[in-house]
């Protein structure tokens, strides 16, 4: 399929800041698309609100029963529908794997967006793991990407000797990394961080 011959994808972000979302749902429903595809609960908690008609399509999010978003994985009623991922029971293995990778690690931060509430959940899942194998875990919250530069300079006299992204996008991921803007907290965040949350909507 080609995109502008077969069909038209229309995308909005909220960059960084959920409380748009109600504002976007509403604006692609008055364009009366095919479907509405969602990247987090937030996404499709607006959708639903927006539309009981259009199909809210999920991209792989973050315990969609849990959270209300749907009845079942098997049956999930309403208008939304889609994928669902395993990230709630994986989360807690990633400090094994590290502590497996970088054996001398004790000390790990993770940083998370909690206006997302998949993201706290996620990242909340992780200290009584760490914690019984002898790792410490910072729970590190940012709400806007140009709010990573305050954040990072924050801890910057005791950095963490690892770095954990809770990311919300599809595809999902866990990036594991150094932490350099620890030791050079006057750089600006990489660019895509304020593009971390959209709504899609085939036309």
């Amino acid at each position: 399929m080609m995109e502008g011959r077969d069909y038209v994808l229309d995308l909005r972000y909220a960059d960084g800041d959920y409380s748009r979302f109600e504002a976007l749902a509403a604006e692609l429903v008055q364009r009366k698309p095919a479907a509405i595809i969602v990247t987090t609960i937030s996404a499709a908690r607006a959708a639903e609100r927006a539309t009981s008609t259009i199909p809210a399509v999920m991209t792989g999010l973050i315990d969609p029963v849990g959270q209300g978003l749907i009845a079942s994985l098997a049956r999930p009623a309403g208008n939304t529908t889609g994928l669902a991922n395993l990230a709630q029971d994986v989360m807690p293995k990633l400090v094994e794997i590290l502590r497996g990778t970088f054996p001398a690690i004790r000390d790990i931060a993770v940083l998370f967006n909690p206006a997302n509430p998949a993201n706290r959940e996620l990242s909340e899942a992780m200290p009584a793991q760490a914690g019984s194998i002898g790792v410490t875990v910072r729970l590190v919250e940012f709400t806007t990407a140009n709010g990573l530069v305050t954040t990072f300079a924050a801890h910057a006299r005791q950095p963490p000797e690892a770095l954990v992204v809770s990311c919300p996008t599809p595809p999902y991921m866990t990036c594991v990394s150094p932490s350099p803007y620890w030791h050079s907290s006057t750089d600006s965040p990489p660019s895509h961080t304020s593009r971390s949350s959209q709504m899609l909507a085939p036309l």
